[in-house]
């Protein structure tokens, strides 16, 4: 799918200062989607559901549990001419969060005109 974008940016300092002085994580990562016009609505669908699957599964649980403090910080940015956060910083530290966060990309809706090119990726 050479129309499929899909970027994972691990990110370093992206936390508010209160919520990064207050919180240890494993991991901080971003997961970003391509919303421009390049990624038609079939595709776009197919990646959210990626991502909602991902997060439902067992692997990524015990993944996120194996870690030294068994937490990882994960948003959700869309871009297309802009950047869009369209699920903010996330603590997943046990499975029942890491369901609610595949809830919550179920529940985005897609930002963008869907009509640009990737502008400030």
């Amino acid at each position: 799918m050479k129309n499929l974008s899909i970027s994972l940016l691990l990110s370093t300092a992206l936390f508010t200062d209160a919520f990064a002085s207050i919180t240890d994580v494993d991991l901080e990562l971003s997961l970003l989607v391509d919303v421009s016009g390049s990624v038609n609505l079939t595709d776009y669908n197919l990646m959210v559901e990626g991502y909602a699957l991902a997060f439902e599964n067992a692997s990524i649980h015990d993944a996120i549990a194996a870690g030294a403090i068994g937490a990882v910080a994960i948003n959700m940015v869309q871009f297309d001419e802009a950047n869009s956060e369209v699920i903010p910083w996330s603590l997943l530290d046990s499975s029942r969060a890491s369901n609610r966060f595949a809830t919550a990309i179920r529940n985005v809706t897609r930002a963008g005109s869907g009509i640009g090119g990737t502008g400030v990726a």
